[in-house]
C-alpha cells in the first residue's frame, strides 16, 4: 500500500497470479486489505465500466462515498481531485492502473480515468448505493480545468467524452464537499451533552439523536475492597441486567477490525449527578448518608469526550481503552465530603455507611461493584492525561455554587 499527496488517497499492489491460461488475482479480500492498513470499508455496490476504444475518459466525480478501484482487463490513466473542504482542496494525483494495481478513493475526492487500451473494463466497489434522486450531494469538475493542469495521454479533444462531462464546472466554481457528520446517540445524555458542545466548537458537523428519536432495535427509524486497578484484559463480570449489555457491546465492537472501545466510570455532566445532588443537599442543611465502601474515580463527561476525540484525532492504535478520572482512588462517601468542603460546609455531616445500611439493613437494590477503579495505561500511552477526580469534584461543585448565584441573582459565595 502506497499513501499519496491526497489524504486517504491509498495505490494498492495487487498479486497477480498467471499461467497458461491466463491470470488470477485476489482483487479485494477484507482482512488482508484491514491488516494492510486500508480502512474497513463496507461496501454495498460493485460497478463495472467497459470502454470500447483507447481514450475514452470519464470524470471527474465525487461522491459522499468511499470507492475502491481496479481494472479488470486493460490499462487506465486514473486522475484524481482532492474536492474536499480544507487545505488540500484542488490537489491532484495521477497514475497508471493496470489489473495488478487498485485505488482506494475516500469520500471527496473527484475520481476520473483515461483508458490507455481497447477493451477495457474499469470496476469499482462503493460504500453506498447510487441514487438518483441524490446527485445534487455529489460534486463535479472538469477534466481539462487549467488549473488542474491533468496532462491526459490521449488529449482531450480528441478523446472519447461525453457531454455531460464537458460541461462540468471549473475548480473556482466547485462548491467543497463537507466531511462526513459525526452521529450521536444518547444525545440528551451527560456524555452525549459534552460531545455535542464539544463538536459544536470545532465546526465538524454532526447529528444528534435522542433515545425517543432512534430505537436501534428498529431499523425503520434509523438516518471488594480496592485491591489494584482492571486492566483492559481483565474479564468482564457485570452484577446486574443494568450491566449486562456492556460486555455484550463490547464483543460486537470487538468483531470490527478497527474500533476504539471505551470502559469509563462515575460519569458526572450536565444535569443532575451525585456532585450536584451532594451541593444542594449541602446547601439545604441536610447531612447525607453515602456509600463509603465502593471504590473508583469520579470522570467529567466532557474530559470523556476529550479523551475519545484524542483518540480518532491523533490515530492511536485501535482497540480498548480505559478512561476515567486520574488520581488517587475514592469513595463516593469521600467525595460528598469534598462538595461539603468546596462549599464551604462542614464535611463531617456526611455520615459513611455501607450498602447493607444504606438500603435499611438490607442487601436488597440493584448490586454495584465495590472496585470500580481502571487501570488507565492504556489511555495515558495514547497521550492522554485525564483530570485528576479531585478536581473534577471541586470544578463541578463551582459550577454548581455558580449556576445557584445566577439563578439567585448574587455573585458566587456572596
Amino acid at each position: 500500500m502506497h499513501t499519496t499527496a491526497i489524504d486517504g488517497l491509498l495505490l494498492v499492489d495487487v498479486p497477480v497470479h498467471g499461467d497458461n491460461r491466463g491470470w488470477f488475482t485476489e482483487n479485494w479480500q477484507r482482512a488482508k486489505a484491514v491488516a494492510a492498513g486500508l480502512p474497513d470499508a463496507s461496501f454495498v455496490q460493485n460497478n463495472i465500466s467497459f470502454n470500447g476504444s483507447r481514450g475514452t475518459t470519464r470524470g471527474i466525480h465525487a461522491e459522499p462515498w468511499d470507492k475502491y478501484v481496479s481494472v479488470a482487463t486493460g490499462r487506465i490513466f486514473g486522475a484524481w481531485v482532492n474536492l474536499r473542504e480544507g487545505p488540500g482542496f484542488g490537489t491532484v494525483v495521477t497514475h497508471e492502473i493496470t489489473p495488478g494495481t487498485a485505488v482506494f478513493v475516500p469520500r471527496g475526492v473527484g475520481n476520473a480515468f483515461q483508458t490507455l487500451e481497447e477493451a477495457t473494463a474499469y470496476t469499482y466497489l462503493v460504500t453506498d448505493h447510487w441514487r438518483a434522486d441524490a446527485t445534487a450531494e455529489y460534486s463535479f469538475v472538469n477534466l481539462g480545468d487549467p488549473q488542474l493542469g491533468i496532462e491526459w495521454p490521449v488529449p482531450l479533444t480528441q478523446a472519447e467524452l461525453s457531454d455531460k462531462d464537458r460541461a462540468h464546472p471549473a475548480l473556482d466554481d466547485v462548491a467543497p464537499l463537507a466531511p462526513a457528520p459525526v452521529l450521536v446517540l444518547g444525545a440528551r445524555g451527560q456524555v452525549g451533552l459534552a460531545l455535542t458542545a464539544r463538536l459544536s466548537t470545532t465546526g465538524v458537523p454532526f447529528t444528534a439523536w435522542t433515545r425517543e428519536e432512534l430505537d436501534l432495535a428498529d431499523p425503520a427509524s434509523w438516518p471488594a475492597e480496592i485491591s489494584s486497578a482492571y486492566t483492559t484484559d481483565h474479564p468482564v463480570a457485570p452484577l446486574s441486567v443494568y450491566g449486562q449489555p456492556k460486555p455484550a457491546g463490547e464483543t460486537a465492537v470487538r468483531a470490527c477490525p478497527r474500533h476504539y472501545g471505551i470502559r469509563t466510570s462515575w460519569v458526572i455532566g450536565e444535569g443532575m449527578n451525585f456532585v450536584a445532588t451532594m451541593a444542594r443537599l449541602a446547601e439545604q442543611g441536610v447531612g447525607p448518608s453515602v456509600v463509603a465502601h465502593q471504590h473508583g474515580r469520579l470522570t467529567a463527561a466532557a474530559d470523556l469526550v476529550a479523551g475519545v476525540l484524542h483518540l480518532v484525532d491523533s490515530g492511536a492504535p485501535y482497540g480498548m481503552y480505559h478512561l476515567t478520572g486520574s488520581g488517587e482512588p475514592c469513595t463516593w462517601a469521600q467525595v460528598a465530603r469534598w462538595v461539603f468542603e468546596d462549599l464551604g460546609h462542614d464535611p463531617a455531616r456526611v455520615t459513611p455507611v455501607s450498602t447493607a445500611e444504606y438500603n435499611g439493613g438490607t442487601n436488597d437494590g440493584a448490586p454495584r461493584p465495590v472496585n470500580s477503579v481502571l487501570d488507565l495505561c492504556s489511555i495515558l500511552d495514547a497521550g492522554f492525561t485525564p483530570a485528576d477526580s479531585r478536581a473534577v469534584a471541586r470544578e463541578e461543585a463551582a459550577a454548581f455554587d455558580g449556576r445557584r448565584s445566577a439563578h439567585d441573582g448574587c455573585s458566587p459565595r456572596d
